[in-house]
């Protein structure tokens, strides 16, 4: 595995605090909808997750983690580049040969299911190798 910083990045699990439905916009968006070109991280803002998280929540984030061998856990903005509005993520990065994708999609359902417990409905977790 290579250690440059330019290394690919794979997402391994997301779990969304947002239902995908497929709608029938074809009629609509003729030639599709505009794509944003990219994803950008930013950071949280003024976020009441960071004070929960510091206070209460880190411990039983670690605590779904117990069985996964992860490298960080990180707490920002994931979403496209032309959105200023972008949903606050729990990311876990974790080594890719290291990751039993049973144990990390336990571990990113666990952290979903703290985050809705604790009226954060809007924070996704994800987890992804690096």
């Amino acid at each position: 595995m290579s250690t440059s910083a330019h290394a690919k990045k794979t997402l391994v699990f997301r779990l969304n605090a947002y239902r995908y439905e497929d709608h029938d916009f074809k009629w609509w968006f003729p030639d599709g909808p505009e794509m944003p070109e990219y994803k950008v991280m930013s950071p949280i803002g003024t976020h009441p997750i960071l004070v929960a998280y510091g206070n209460e929540l880190h411990p039983r984030v670690l605590e779904a983690l117990a069985r996964v061998p992860w490298q960080t856990v990180d707490i920002f903005r994931l979403g496209f580049a032309d959105n200023d509005d972008n949903p606050p993520v729990v990311l876990i990065t974790i080594m890719e040969e290291d990751s039993d994708e049973n144990l990390v999609q336990v571990a990113v359902d666990q952290i979903r299911s703290i985050m809705v417990e604790n009226g954060f409905l809007d924070v996704h977790a994800e987890a992804k190798t690096g």
